[in-house]
């Protein structure tokens, strides 16, 4: 069992928030291979908005969510082949409260299974098959009046994927795989997502990885929403039902270098490329407003991370990601970001220290609508924090006081145009456990 709250006044007037949280999970082993689980996760949380600095005109209310998930599993293990069904429930209510508006509430329902078998049919080899089912239902109401009710959306993906490991050498070792799923949707029909990729090994100093796969994205219950809010969308109530999943596909190479015990080097070098996204378009664009699959955008990046263990009281990690977007209006997508850490730790005290810089970066959603762009901007920034804690063992085996201080350098940064976070800041609490 696990209960949560946590409340805060913010560091901005009408930057209030709580959030509760309460967590049930349960297993039963009903033989060595048998077993069954359940869950229930609750959520009630509470924020509201300060506006736009230095504009208290702008703020928008304040906006509750509430859900609840539940879940029951069966699980089985009998030597190499082992499996697990979960069927879930997920449901809730979000409620904004916009005194400028209207008080908007949206409800969701999502409930299926997830069933997954792994086996090792022969020396080497992984086998692994499965099939996804999710069902989707919502609602949207302003004001209490009912704007949107009544579609529902199923998808079902059974998915299939084979690795086989061989031995080349003593020291060498390479392993391919393949795989691939299949979606069948309740509107947009059927389609595949493959998935292929190979690992190259020499025993556990070097590793190098190759793959490719294609990652799909249907239209959820927005389609249909926005279909009967838009205007010049409603005189075709039924055209997001002709609108075809977006694609990405994925291309990977990187490599990992292991020189010693407790240190690791990670390179990656990847391009995503983006078809097919969704959107509403007017003339010229297309002969008549309707929704039609026009965005497209390609992704290039590069990854590198460090961790290593100086000794048993030190140790520390660096991680650089470096972005080469197609269009340079793509939200919370910095051209280069760095994070960094150092950790000392000794008999019941531990000490950490942590920085994260970034560079000028666009934010914000990008709108559902043809040739939106993201005008929203925030400049980079560096921030630093600390961290010191003593582990008190009669507050439980993970009990501990704490001081943290967030944002050492008192520095003016944003993820949001003019919604500046928290300057120098300092907290100091204790956890307790059983």
């Amino acid at each position: 069992m696990a209960q949560s709250h946590a409340e805060s006044d913010g560091h901005r007037d009408a930057a209030q928030g709580r959030l509760d949280n309460s967590l049930l999970r349960a297993a039963w082993r009903l033989s060595p291979e048998w077993s069954v689980g359940a869950l229930l996760l609750s959520a009630d949380n509470k924020v509201s908005d300060p506006g736009e600095e230095g504009l208290p005109a702008s703020r928008t209310g304040q906006f509750s969510t509430r859900g609840t998930l539940s879940s029951l599993s069966l699980s089985h293990q009998h030597g190499t082949w082992r499996g697990r069904l979960q069927v879930y429930d997920n449901h809730g209510a979000g409620t904004w409260d916009n005194p400028q508006a209207a008080v908007t509430r949206s409800t969701f329902a999502l409930r299926g299974w997830r069933w997954q078998e792994t086996a090792q049919p022969w020396a080497g080899a992984e086998l692994q098959a499965g099939w996804d089912v999710d069902q989707i239902d919502g609602s949207v109401a302003f004001n209490g009046f009912t704007a949107f009710e009544g579609v529902s959306m199923r998808l079902s993906s059974p998915h299939l994927a084979l690795a086989q490991r061989w031995a080349l050498s003593t020291d060498w070792q390479i392993q391919p795989s393949v795989g691939l799923r299949l979606y069948d949707h309740s509107v947009y029909g059927r389609s595949t997502a493959p998935h292929v990729g190979v690992v190259l090994e020499q025993g556990s100093t070097w590793a190098w990885r190759l793959n490719a796969s294609r990652g799909l994205n249907h239209p959820g219950l927005d389609a249909p929403l926005l279909n009967s809010l838009v205007p010049p969308l409603a005189a075709s109530p039924n055209g997001w039902r002709e609108l075809n999943p977006e694609r990405m596909n994925h291309l990977e190479a990187g490599m990992q270098w292991r020189p010693q015990a407790g240190h690791s080097l990670d390179v990656t070098l990847f391009k995503d490329a983006v078809a097919d996204r969704y959107v509403f378009a007017f003339p010229p664009a297309v002969a008549l407003p309707s929704w039609t699959n026009l965005g497209r955008y390609e992704m290039r990046g590069a990854e590198l991370s460090w961790q290593g263990r100086w000794s048993p009281q030190w140790s520390s990690h660096v991680n650089v990601t470096l972005l080469d977007p197609s269009r340079t209006d793509l939200p919370y997508a910095p051209e280069r970001s760095l994070g960094l850490g150092l950790t000392w730790q000794a008999g019941p005290w531990r000490v950490s220290a942590d920085g994260q810089a970034q560079s000028a970066m666009n934010t914000l959603s990008q709108a559902r609508a043809d040739g939106s762009s993201n005008a929203g901007r925030v400049g980079g920034f560096a921030v630093f924090s600390g961290r010191a804690a003593y582990a008190v063992p009669a507050l439980g085996p993970r009990g501990e006081v704490f001081l943290g201080l967030e944002n050492l350098g008192d520095k003016r940064y944003a993820y949001r145009p003019n919604y500046p976070m928290a300057g120098r800041s300092v907290q100091v609490g204790l956890n307790l456990s059983l």
